[in-house]
């Protein structure tokens, strides 16, 4: 029995041994595409680097959420669709409350621009009177002032010549008595008639002054009353209230900020939405890949850029049935090393490496194409520019 035992514990161990060894040659043994490690030096061999890269516009994908924390009223696009730069993406629920506000702010700009220029019409109009009254008293006074004292410079000749009528009768002695008190009367009358005139003059020049100086405070009073409502009326408050009224309706719509497509929407109309994106919208119209290169081949792809010739890259999607094939040339290096964010399927490939990002801009024939499988992972081979890339098939 004893015997036994110990063949069958040695038969046992023969075969775990054998199966192990299997198990760690499956595991460990190196595929075709495995990726070398630093120890094998530069990677760069037979003028060409191979890395993992994915697809993605070259603006990026944008993420759009609301602006602050509301109800998704009303989506306007769905997934795939076109849009142009600026349109209606989706109403928030409160779109119709900023529009009463934006509504309001409106109206009472108007009526106070209204009450405004009313005012400002019936004071003009008063200082239009006032300044027609100014006018006719500094014309109109002058010409009454001196037409007045033509009058008393003509009653004081038939004055001065009474005067002397009356001095000659007295001196002729040969007059009777009678005419020479007539043309004593005549005397008295011309000068009380001269006295008057001179009152009147005086009493037109001091109503002048007065009546002048009235209308000029009137005219004052008109042109401060237009400054006073100039002042009163806030139409520059107003107009910024209206402005602000039409931000926060603005607010309450997303809009695409770029003409090109919605990646997807991600709520549903009724969904409370805040800080979380609602949709992904992005430029397709030209499209890269980022690859992910290994830090020790990176020298050699930076060196074949700086020589200043185009660095051509293919792309390679792997799909069922058959993969698509894109070309572009790379548009420039990464200078930061991190590590790398694509993962192959195969488990026998390293799975924290560290790379630097390289963009390939795809020629324009292939951003149509490639639009379709954003985000999605790809081979790229990038060529030295000395070799002659394969046919692209």
């Amino acid at each position: 029995m004893g015997t036994r035992n110990v063949v069958s514990l040695a038969l046992t161990f023969v075969v775990g041994l054998g199966g192990g060894a299997a198990l760690v040659y499956f595991f460990v043994k190196p595929s075709h595409d495995t990726v070398r490690s630093d120890a094998g030096g530069p990677r760069a061999v037979g003028g060409r680097v191979a890395a993992r890269d994915r697809v993605e516009p070259a603006g990026g994908v944008i993420n759009l959420a609301a602006p602050s924390p509301d109800v998704l009223k009303r989506i306007e696009v769905k997934d795939g669709q076109d849009v142009a730069e600026n349109q209606q993406l989706a109403v928030l629920g409160s779109h119709d409350l900023r529009e009463i506000e934006a509504e309001m702010a409106q109206m009472q700009f108007k009526e106070a621009e209204n009450r405004r220029k009313k005012t400002l019409e019936h004071l003009t109009a008063q200082q239009k009177e006032s300044d027609a009254k100014v006018r006719q008293l500094e014309t109109q006074g002058a010409i009454d002032i001196k037409l007045q004292e033509s009058k008393i410079s003509v009653l004081e000749r038939q004055s001065a010549a009474a005067e002397t009528l009356l001095v000659r009768m007295k001196n002729a002695r040969s007059y009777p008595q009678q005419e020479l008190d007539q043309q004593e009367l005549a005397r008295a009358q011309a000068e009380q008639e001269l006295q008057s005139a001179r009152a009147v003059l005086a009493k037109l020049k001091d109503a002048n002054a007065v009546n002048l100086e009235v209308a000029k405070a009137q005219r004052e009073s008109s042109v401060a009353g237009i400054a006073r409502a100039e002042a009163e009326t806030p139409l520059g408050s107003l107009k910024e209230g209206v402005k602000l009224a039409g931000e926060k309706l603005e607010l309450t719509v997303i809009r695409s900020p770029v003409k090109g497509k919605v990646l997807k929407v991600m709520a549903h109309e009724g969904e409370m939405v805040g800080t979380q994106p609602v949709f992904q919208v992005a430029d397709t119209s030209k499209m890269v890949t980022v690859a992910e290169v290994y830090e020790t081949d990176v020298p050699a792809v930076r060196e074949w850029v700086a020589a200043g010739k185009r660095v051509i890259a293919d792309v390679e999607l792997r799909l069922p049935g058959g993969g698509k094939k894109f070309r572009g040339q790379v548009a420039s290096v990464g200078t930061l090393v991190q590590k790398n964010s694509i993962f192959s399927t195969d488990p026998r490939q390293d799975v924290d490496r560290r790379v630097v990002e390289v963009r390939i801009k795809l020629d324009d024939q292939f951003n149509a194409p490639a639009a379709e499988y954003i985000n999605m992972q790809a081979d790229v081979t990038i060529y030295d520019p000395k070799t002659t890339p394969p046919p692209l098939k």
